[in-house]
């Protein structure tokens, strides 16, 4: 097996490809391209029709490359092609140990890299999951990430309690209830303690 140049035009995608790339993904395999070059070619069948490679060659379509490097695999049956794309979906699918990650950048960080100027395939708020708030780099990233803020750092309605409600004005007033036997009597005691200055509802019962 060897590694020989195509024209993009003639590297076929697989119409019944799995693999969903979106372009915020195409367009991190095209900077990773664009910055270290090729160190993946795209494999393709006897028929030049991709077995692993769909996003490198959208973003190859993105850097307008007119030629990508291809690893034909003319030795594999139809059945090994089927399979071999099916693995290469599902492998992509796979998680990071996060630990191994964190203790891979902090590594790098001790090399002295700059890893805000490096190509890590990642954005800057991913890359902050990885570091310790002392760590190097950890400003620069930081100025540029769109972190939300820690629940720590929400005020404490502890700390901040509301204010007691103030005092209502309240003026007290005192009723006294008269039943009358008959609208006429009724009528008698309203004329009477509304000539005095009360203030008298009428209310039937």
């Amino acid at each position: 097996m060897k590694i020989e140049l195509r024209d993009i035009s003639d590297v076929l995608p697989y119409e019944q490809n799995a693999k969903i790339h979106t372009q915020d993904q195409v367009a991190k395999i095209a900077h990773s391209i664009q910055t270290y070059g090729w160190d993946q070619p795209i494999v393709i069948d006897a028929d030049g029709v991709i077995i692993k490679g769909h996003g490198r060659r959208l973003a190859a379509i993105n850097l307008g490359l007119t030629e990508v490097p291809v690893l034909v695999r003319d030795d594999l049956s139809p059945e090994q092609v089927r399979a071999a794309r099916i693995a290469d979906n599902n492998v992509a699918l796979g998680t990071f140990d996060q630990e191994i990650m964190k203790d891979e950048i902090k590594a790098l960080i001790a090399l002295n890299a700059d890893i805000t100027s490096l190509d890590l395939g990642a954005s800057d708020d991913e890359i902050l999951q990885y570091l310790d708030p002392g760590d190097p780099d950890i400003d620069g990233l930081l100025e540029g990430a769109d972190i939300a803020p820690d629940d720590d750092d929400e005020d404490d309605p502890l700390d901040n309690p509301r204010p007691e409600p103030k005092e209502a004005n309240y003026t007290p007033a005192y009723h006294v209830v008269v039943e009358c036997a008959d609208e006429a009597d009724q009528e008698k005691v309203y004329n009477l303690l509304s000539g005095q200055g009360y203030k008298v509802k009428v209310q039937s019962m």
